[in-house]
């Protein structure tokens, strides 16, 4: 059985999978065309697969060499930039 030795790559392989399928999904409608005349979703397509093998890529890494564990979620810092960005964003608008 495999066993993840890097769970960081392993997470960070799995967001570039979705990022790669969701591109080639919703970019399907697109004429694709070729090398050279390029349809609409040429570049969407090919700039997808390219994110999706580099997600197959690290996703073998992390079966093959070792990485630190994910660290836990730190909420205090990111409450602090939610509440910074809201009373920024409310400066704006009032300006």
């Amino acid at each position: 059985m495999l066993q993840v030795k890097s769970p960081q790559d392993f997470g960070a392989a799995i967001l570039f999978l979705v990022i790669g399928i969701a591109g080639i999904y919703f970019g399907r409608d697109l004429a694709f065309g070729d090398a050279s005349k390029m349809g609409p979703g040429f570049f969407p397509t090919i700039l997808s697969c390219i994110i999706g093998l580099i997600g197959v890529i690290v996703g073998l890494r992390s079966l093959a060499i070792e990485g630190p564990p994910i660290e836990a979620v730190k909420l205090r810092p990111l409450l602090f930039i939610l509440v910074a960005a809201s009373v920024s964003a409310g400066e704006v608008r009032s300006a």
